[in-house]
C-alpha cells in the first residue's frame, strides 16, 4: 500500500467518523425536542394548564380538609375576581354569599366564629374582593379560618 493510498483512507475515515458524529448530535437533538413534547402532553391537565399563562386557578379551602380546584382560561385579560368567583360558585353549585366586598358563605360554609380570608402567591389579600382582579397565570386560594 502506497503512503498517498494510506492517507486517503485516514482522510476517508476522519470524514465517516464526523460524519456519524453531527448525525448522532443531529438525532439527540430532535429526539430531546420531542420528548419534551411527548411529556408534556402526557402530564396531568392542570399542570400543563399551569405552565400556560392563559388560566387562573382558584382553591377553595373548606377548612376541615376539604377542597376545591377551580382553573379557567382567561384569554389574557383581568377578570375581577368577585364576578370570578360568581362564575364558579354557579358552575359548581355551590352557594355563595358576598357581603360589603367580603366573602360571608361558600358551599355552606361561613359564619360560626371563622372567617374567609384570600390569599395570591402565600400572602393575603385584605382587600375588597372587587378591587382584586385575576389574570391568566395567577392562583389565588379562598381559605376558611376559624
Amino acid at each position: 500500500m502506497s503512503k498517498k493510498t494510506g492517507q486517503i483512507k485516514k482522510v476517508t475515515a476522519w470524514f465517516c467518523i464526523s460524519a456519524a458524529l453531527i448525525f448522532s448530535l443531529a438525532m439527540i437533538a430532535y429526539m430531546q425536542r420531542n420528548f419534551k413534547k411527548d411529556i408534556a402532553s402526557s402530564l396531568d391537565p392542570i399542570y400543563t394548564a399551569r405552565m400556560s399563562p392563559r388560566f387562573g386557578f382558584i382553591e377553595i379551602d373548606f377548612g376541615d380538609g376539604s377542597r376545591r380546584r377551580f382553573q379557567g382560561d382567561l384569554d389574557n385579560m383581568p377578570y375581577p375576581l368577585r364576578d370570578t368567583l360568581l362564575l364558579i360558585a354557579k358552575e359548581g353549585g355551590l352557594r355563595l354569599d358576598i357581603e360589603n366586598g367580603k366573602i360571608k358563605e361558600i358551599g355552606g360554609v361561613g359564619g360560626s366564629g371563622g372567617e374567609w380570608r384570600v390569599y395570591q402567591k402565600g400572602s393575603p389579600r385584605e382587600r375588597n374582593l372587587e378591587e382584586l382582579n385575576i389574570t391568566g397565570g395567577e392562583e389565588y386560594l379562598l381559605r376558611y379560618e376559624r
